[in-house]
């Protein structure tokens, strides 16, 4: 782990209002990768020309982003890649959106009138959602995103509808059919639901703190959590598309490293499931030790 750590109440000074995740701003972009984060990109090239020889990997985007100054970088930006659980991150927004047109929404109660075993993840054993049991929809976006439950997507994704969903991608300029079974992002495009959670530019500053709450209790801990530190605040979400013929695993996160927040997403290919979440834990070290051992440089405007 990282000798470092960090708690909310040490990053409270750079926060508004008593906002623990999010720090209100519009979604301002500087134009240009960053000249001064050519150093770690080359890094982070250089990595991942290491993983393919190894033969870990078949294909990596990265995009990287410090909150402070605005300085981001990523690499194979022109890649797509099936969003699989990462999806849950627009169902997430797309509802509180809807939830502030409604209030009362998410303490709203329901009867859960179908089950779906066939979509339960095994690491949630014992703590799936039942069929004929009353939850409120608060409930359902902790299942969601903690466990990661496609149960609970489904009932959300039904509440939400597809049209908020598109006018979503439209707002941020994401490209592409969200309701169809081929869309793909790219790794720039992933990092926008972040980017406007972190900037509550979308939603409002209580909801986006929200889920980014939500998102810093994902109970996923083997890819950019892996080797940092617990006592640091992350807030992230994985997708993984575990089929034996095209196995992709993703991972983005708000990694709130001392009084410097950074946007870390990682979107790889390969040709073994296993190998995918070792590349991404070591590349997040590799990235974060970096962001550590020069603070004083990416702190910089």
């Amino acid at each position: 782990g990282f000798e470092t750590s960090t708690s909310l109440e040490t990053l409270n000074p750079i926060w508004e209002k008593g906002y623990n995740f999010c720090k209100p701003l519009l979604m301002v972009d500087i134009p240009a990768q960053s000249k001064k984060l050519e150093p770690l990109k080359k890094k982070i090239e250089n990595f991942i020309q290491t993983q393919k020889s190894k033969g870990l990997i078949s294909t990596v985007s990265v995009y990287f982003k410090v909150f402070n100054n605005g300085c981001w970088v990523q690499v194979n930006e022109s890649e797509k890649y099936f969003p699989a659980s990462m999806f849950k991150l627009p169902i997430l927004i797309s509802f509180l959106k809807v939830a502030e047109e409604e209030p009362g929404l998410l303490d709203q109660k329901i009867i859960l009138t179908n089950e779906q075993p066939q979509e339960r993840d095994v690491r949630n054993a014992g703590d799936y959602l039942h069929k004929g049991q009353t939850y409120s929809y608060r409930d359902i976006l902790r299942y969601m995103i903690v466990n990661s439950d496609n149960e609970a997507a489904d009932v959300l994704e039904m509440k939400v509808g597809i049209d908020n969903l598109k006018k979503l991608c439209v707002v941020l300029g994401i490209s592409g059919d969200m309701s169809n079974l081929n869309f793909q992002i790219s790794a720039d495009d992933m990092s926008k639901f972040m980017r406007i959670l972190f900037n509550a530019s979308y939603l409002s500053p209580e909801h986006s703190d929200y889920a980014l709450q939500l998102l810093s209790e994902s109970k996923y801990s083997e890819g950019i959590k892996k080797f940092i530190d617990p006592s640091i605040a992350i807030a992230h979400k994985f997708g993984e598309r575990n089929l034996a013929s095209d196995p992709q695993l993703h991972e983005t996160a708000i990694i709130y490293l001392n009084n410097n927040p950074v946007l870390l997403t990682i979107m790889t290919k390969g040709n073994d499931y296993s190998k995918l979440s070792d590349v991404i834990a070591e590349m997040s070290k590799m990235i974060l030790t970096d962001v550590l051992e020069n603070a004083s440089s990416y702190s910089e405007n």
